[in-house]
């Protein structure tokens, strides 16, 4: 669900939840900052030796199976802000996960943890961006359609390279496309190596799709800003 108060949008539910399970498995991966988060007084050095063991075994978990499968019994909720994907983990349940006893001497009974993320429009789709302050911001998940789009491009490429084609025209001709749509097509095959490695990963930044391939990327990679 959204926390912005804007009706209607449409948010992409898979790449939600990838953002929900990542959120999830970074604070799990901190062994102390979870200890600290679940600790009650009662608890005792041998009970809590237990619970890094059980942690570390749903650390496995989420990295040898589906990750829904992995946090879902613990997670209570989940919304998209304005910046940021908030999550809140029951507490009681991750003690349970944890092999940890029940109590109720600590009033909190929510964690609260959160993905900084925002939505950026494509052609197609509301998409999750994830902002870093020390390196560009990137997609949260594969674009297919940019990879087809990219696909084939290396494919038409190779065809006139190879001699399989003479033309642009013969491959719009064999295509049933225009001579316009295949020279457009093929601005994505002069796409740098690593650009294509990250469209590839779901890794490439917002602002390259489609559109952003009407105009000829620069002939030097090292010049290919986007």
């Amino acid at each position: 669900m959204a926390d912005d108060g804007t009706p209607g949008n449409r948010y992409p539910a898979d790449e939600l939840e990838r953002q929900v399970a990542g959120c999830i498995e970074t604070f799990l991966a901190d062994t102390q900052k979870v200890l600290d988060a679940v600790a009650e007084p009662m608890d005792d050095t041998r009970g809590m030796g237990h619970a890094i063991a059980s942690l570390e075994a749903v650390k496995t978990e989420c990295a040898y199976t589906q990750a829904s499968a992995a946090w879902r019994d613990i997670l209570h909720s989940a919304c998209i802000g304005r910046r940021a994907v908030h999550v809140r983990i029951d507490r009681w349940r991750l003690r349970a996960r944890l092999g940890l006893p029940e109590s109720g001497a600590a009033p909190e009974t929510m964690i609260d943890l959160q993905q900084p993320l925002r939505l950026h429009l494509t052609a197609h789709e509301l998409r999750l961006v994830i902002p870093s302050d020390d390196r560009p911001e990137e997609v949260a998940k594969r674009d297919e359609s940019l990879v087809r789009f990219i696909a084939r491009g290396r494919h038409w490429y190779r065809q006139i390279t190879s001699g399989e084609m003479p033309s642009i025209q013969a491959i719009a001709a064999a295509e049933n496309v225009t001579e316009r749509y295949v020279a457009r097509v093929l601005r994505g095959s002069l796409l740098a190596p690593a650009l294509m490695q990250k469209i590839l990963d779901g890794r490439h930044p917002p602002c390259l799709d489609g559109r952003a391939l009407l105009d000829a990327p620069a002939i030097r990679w090292c010049d290919q800003h986007y």
